[in-house]
């Protein structure tokens, strides 16, 4: 029973040994292309080569048996012209000594894979790095590679990130390739900010930028607020001027109609000027002393307290002299008069 399962698994070992070395390209070529497959051997006369278990060429010491002599090249390397999917595959070559005893196998697996597509390399800045994408339509089975001033650099991935200020004067490549062909992107550089121009005052550019923007918004507000301000400041003094201006119109009109009024009360042969307040008015014409007005009123007075016997003469003086009439006209105004002085009787009535 031991033995069976050793049995079965060493089976099970060679065949997935097979499967692998079958799967294993020992030349890759893309479709159209002409290759060698190569005779790892010193030729001799009799040799022949075999594709997928079915002989394509053969010969012997005499002649060609199979094939054509445009099979081969001079050192029994076969050719293969415009490959296509038929002709990948695996091939065997055969090669027999002058007794006819094989002296030499050797098996070779040939692939035919797709041809690499153009890639497209793609920059990205950011405020201090660079990033340098290459892109390509299918990436299964492909391999990348960066080319810097036309050297190969370690960086084997699809991308490419580094500082931009230490590449700003270098040019980049991208490079990407399978077992048979590979496709080259121009050189570029760069174009992005580096960090020492991307700081203001020794800041972030835009950070700073950001800053100075909300200072000049603020600035502009503030400015707009005392436009504001000196607006409603002189609107409020226009108004205040047109009320005093309103009051003072009000006032010169009432004082305009009690002048009026006063004129209608008192003819003009017995109008009195307003007194001083500290002169007593004389008529018109009269160039003697004043009298003060406190002794005016003091006698007024004294005659109410106690009124006198018989009715009191009018002062020589008074009697001398007219008091002249004043000329009024309806087209000159007089100048405003002061409030007339109170009445005085001299004597009560009978």
């Amino acid at each position: 029973m031991m033995l069976k399962m050793v049995a079965v698994a060493l089976l099970l070992l060679c065949f997935g040994l097979a499967s692998a070395d079958s799967k294993k390209c020992d030349i890759s070529a893309t479709e159209g292309q002409t290759i060698a497959v190569p005779l790892n051997y010193k030729v001799t006369s009799i040799f022949k080569w075999i594709h997928n278990d079915k002989t394509v060429f053969r010969r012997t010491t005499a002649r060609i048996i199979h094939g054509d002599a445009n099979d081969i090249f001079q050192n029994g390397s076969l050719k293969l012209i415009n490959l296509d999917k038929k002709k990948s595959g695996k091939y065997s070559v055969e090669v027999y000594d002058g007794s006819g005893e094989k002296a030499f196998s050797e098996t070779i697996n040939v692939c035919l894979l797709d041809k690499v597509p153009n890639p497209e390399m793609t920059i990205k800045c950011s405020v201090t790095h660079v990033t340098f994408s290459c892109k390509v339509d299918k990436v299964e089975g492909l391999q990348f590679a960066w080319i810097k001033n036309g050297l190969v650099i370690k960086d084997k991935n699809s991308t490419l990130k580094l500082k931009a200020e230490d590449v700003k004067d270098d040019f980049f490549q991208c490079k990407v390739s399978n077992a048979a062909s590979s496709q080259t992107t121009k050189a570029v550089k760069h174009t992005c900010i580096s960090s020492s121009k991307s700081k203001l005052f020794g800041l972030d550019f835009w950070f700073m930028v950001g800053i100075l923007a909300g200072g000049g918004g603020l600035v502009v507000l503030l400015i707009i607020i005392i436009i504001a301000c000196c607006i409603r400041a002189r609107r409020k003094n226009h108004m205040k001027f047109k009320d005093e201006e309103e009051l003072r119109l009000d006032w010169t009109k009432s004082e305009r109609d009690h002048h009026h009024q006063h004129q209608h009360n008192h003819p003009s042969g017995q109008h009195h000027p307003h007194p001083h307040p500290h002169h007593q008015c004389q008529p018109a014409g009269h160039t003697g002393p004043r009298h003060h007005r406190s002794k005016n009123q003091s006698a007024p007075h004294s005659k109410l307290s106690a009124p006198p016997k018989s009715r009191p003469q009018p002062s020589p003086r008074r009697a001398a002299q007219r008091p002249a009439p004043v000329a009024t006209t309806d087209d000159e105004q007089p100048p405003p008069l002061p409030q007339p002085r109170k009445k005085v009787h001299g004597a009560p009535s009978v």
